[in-house]
């Protein structure tokens, strides 16, 4: 076989693997928690340059985060309303955009309006990248496993790239490179939009084939309430328990695995343990989405929620390697989870309401869940940091409610007369 025909060959099996319009999808998806995270990670080099206080960059970082949560709500009816390719290409550019604003800013004031902007932009992307991942019927978990692994990478790498870029060229160089890629990534969907458009009405078609059993579960209104309220349950928890294990674990192995491998602190091992559990959820996102689409996602969502509970116990009990095993089979369980969620959640609701239902689903986990950080910070401060993930434990148990819901709900539909 000559080389071009090996690389035509390994182009054909990357398109099977991970097709065109999801891959760029997935790119941007993770940018999207890239950008999340890269005022966090250059924090102190901002204060430094506008001479503010941590309680300032506080509040700021939080009035981005807020409104990154509260924006999929209409940012779900906005892509409802006009397709969610024309609505990713908006988030696309937009954010990247938003991007040279926080890159030009000469105070504090344009600073925060600059990452509220890319708040707004960011929020809006997720319920249009759901709802178009959502449109693929064979594969559907199985996409959503791969568009949240790439959320799970952006998040996990992205603080090394810009700090590494900041230490060179200085914080604004870390926003620009993603303002570049955002920019170019909605490029890239413009590209495809015309050929998604048409994907999308073949799939519509799939969707048609399959709607007479569909529609009686939904009933007239479009949306089966009860399963659809479970899941919105679900993904608030799920973000609580996110939040709350991001924000606290790095402190909690400090206080809980004393040593140093290959000359590293313990300090430098926190940072590497957070990065590794993200990159593990990735992995765990991918088999996750596979599993979904191979096996009956309701029984496999209660074995995953039961899991969970025994699995944050550990986490908050451990020390040392204990601890470090226990928090990569945590991460792993837990990002195995949201693909089969969203997947029902889709089955659930008619085609033409994903995207507002996508939104709230994105707002219970980003806006709701992200009091999970508040609430964690009140158990460290009367106990200690082990007890913060005893009191998520407690939280995971209104995961496996839901799940246990869900199957009873889904038993009861399919033996309904």
């Amino acid at each position: 076989m000559c080389i071009r025909d090996r690389i035509s060959l390994v182009h054909k099996i990357g398109r099977v693997i991970v097709p065109k319009p999801l891959a760029i999808v997935t790119f941007g998806h993770s940018l999207n928690h890239g950008m999340d995270v890269t005022y966090g990670a250059l924090l102190v080099l901002i204060g430094a340059e506008f001479d503010v206080d941590l309680a300032t960059l506080g509040l700021i970082g939080t009035l981005g985060a807020v409104v990154y949560g509260v924006i999929a709500i209409p940012g779900g009816l906005l892509t409802d309303r006009i397709g969610f390719g024309k609505t990713l290409i908006l988030a696309l550019i937009g954010s990247g955009m938003s991007a040279l604003v926080v890159c030009g800013s000469v105070n504090i004031i344009s600073l925060a309006l600059g990452l509220m902007l890319v708040g707004a932009f960011g929020g809006v992307f997720h319920p249009a990248g759901l709802a178009f991942v959502a449109s693929d019927v064979r594969r559907r978990s199985t996409g959503m496993g791969v568009f949240g692994a790439g959320g799970n990478l952006g998040v996990a790498i992205t603080p090394v790239i810009v700090m590494s870029i900041a230490a060179v060229y200085g914080w604004r160089a870390g926003f620009y490179i993603f303002s570049g890629l955002l920019i170019f990534s909605g490029l890239l969907m413009l590209s495809v939009h015309r050929s998604l458009e048409s994907s999308d009405k073949e799939k519509s078609n799939q969707e048609l084939d399959r709607s007479d059993a569909m529609n009686s579960i939904r009933g007239s209104r479009g949306v089966a309430v009860f399963p659809t309220a479970m899941i919105i349950l679900v993904n608030s928890c799920l973000g609580f328990l996110y939040r709350g294990t991001v924000t606290f674990l790095p402190l909690h192995f400090l206080n809980n695995s004393q040593f140093s491998i290959f000359g590293f602190d313990s300090i430098t091992i926190a940072g590497f343990l957070v990065t590794g559990t993200l990159l593990m959820g990735a992995f765990g996102q991918y088999i996750g989405g596979i599993l979904g689409d191979r096996t009956k996602k309701e029984p496999l969502l209660i074995v995953l929620a039961v899991l969970l509970f025994p699995l944050l116990l550990a986490v908050g009990w451990s020390t040392g390697w204990v601890l470090i095993l226990v928090t990569a089979a945590y991460a792993l369980v837990y990002f195995m989870a949201p693909p089969s969620y969203n997947a029902l959640a889709a089955e659930y609701v008619a085609p033409q309401l994903r995207g507002r239902v996508f939104g709230l689903i994105f707002f219970g986990a980003f806006g709701i869940g992200s009091f999970g950080s508040w609430v964690g910070g009140l158990v460290a401060e009367s106990f200690d940091t082990g007890a913060v993930f005893l009191a998520l434990s407690g939280v995971s148990a209104l995961v496996i409610v839901a799940a246990v819901a869900l199957l009873i709900y889904s038993g009861n539909v399919k033996n309904r007369p």
